[in-house]
């Protein structure tokens, strides 16, 4: 629910602060092993990670199709209810609106590239290409999680108020996310632990349980791409952990993974209040010392993690460049307004 509000990271106990890529490491490598002890040791359990910066504090684990509405109606939204967006526009209609447009104009891009148009796959690259979308950004990678913790963002690097702010990296449990969404879903208690596939463009709806009260995980995914049942405005669908296809050298560079919400606006951060009495967690986090992210940043780019090795494009590697040589041109002596 938006009532409840997650603290303030300035008042975070600073002995918790991560102030270098070795010590951020070391206390991954610490979570890690702490939750699989309570997993039996599972070889196959699965970590994602999402970095964000102090910008993100008021809409943190919100997708960018959310934020707005967090924000304006913060603790407004309730639960089991679509939000509105204007006076007789549910967020359902907004997002078909944006999606057929999408769709439309993004047909020539993709046919160059050879990806298969299917729903989903316009979906991802709507959220690739920073369309407003329900999906939010997670990766398999720890260090490009803690890359774009301490990323700058030029349009607001430079105020006084967000420069030293803290930043976070989030760690998940994809199959315990699953594992909490699919129980929240049936009265039938899920021992199953998995990433659901992906609907079809050709799946037909169906009833979301079976008749032992199991989940049809094609009708699940199907649903939380279109949105489009009664039933949905009825249940609460909390965030779901999906694998898209690297449909670009970024998604694969970047280890892209998703959780793309359903109804539930506050979802992520809504479960971290009620984990409280779950075990093992679904969400951990790590502080990252807002002092010590132009250090970190330094450290990253020593061990080849920058702009480049995150977009492996032009524009990648333009940023790269920009951010290594930054601020060279005002240490140049000028002798008589010449070079």
């Amino acid at each position: 629910m938006l009532g409840y509000r997650l603290k303030s990271w300035k008042k975070l106990d600073a002995m918790c602060k991560v102030k270098s890529v070795d010590q951020f490491l070391k206390i991954v490598f610490e979570k890690i092993f702490e939750a699989n002890k309570k997993k039996d040791d599972d070889p196959f359990n699965l970590f994602w990670f999402r970095g964000e910066s102090c910008y993100y504090n008021e809409t943190s684990l919100v997708p960018s199709a959310y934020r707005d509405l967090v924000v304006k109606n913060n603790a407004a939204i309730k639960e089991k209810k679509y939000s509105v967006t204007g006076k007789d526009h549910t967020f359902s209609y907004v997002e078909q609106n944006i999606r057929a447009d999408f769709d439309r104009r993004a047909l020539p891009y993709i046919l160059s590239k050879n990806i298969e148009s299917t729903a989903w796959n316009r979906y991802f690259l709507m959220q690739h290409y920073n369309v407003n979308t329900r999906l939010l950004d997670w990766t398999e990678d720890a260090i490009k999680a803690l890359f774009f913790a301490v990323k700058i963002e030029a349009v607001k690097e430079n105020t006084e108020d967000t420069k030293d702010a803290d930043a976070k990296v989030w760690i998940l449990q994809p199959f315990e996310l699953n594992h909490f969404t699919f129980n929240k879903l049936s009265d039938y208690k899920f021992q199953n632990y998995l990433i659901p596939p992906l609907s079809n463009d050709n799946d037909k709806p169906q009833n979301l349980l079976y008749e032992d009260k199991t989940i049809r995980l094609i009708e699940l995914t199907r649903r939380y791409l279109i949105m489009d049942s009664e039933e949905v405005k009825s249940k609460d669908y909390y965030p779901l952990a999906i694998y898209p296809p690297f449909l670009d050298e970024r998604m694969a560079a970047q280890k892209a993974c998703f959780t793309i919400f359903g109804n539930k606006c506050d979802g992520l951060r809504e479960v971290i209040k009620l984990q409280n009495s779950l075990s093992p967690k679904i969400i951990d986090s790590i502080v990252i010392d807002g002092k010590s992210k132009k250090k970190i940043r330094s450290q990253l780019r020593l061990i080849g993690i920058d702009d480049s090795s995150i977009y492996p494009d032009l524009d990648g590697l333009g940023n790269a460049l920009k951010s290594k040589y930054k601020g060279e041109y005002k240490n140049i002596e000028i002798s008589d307004e010449k070079w």
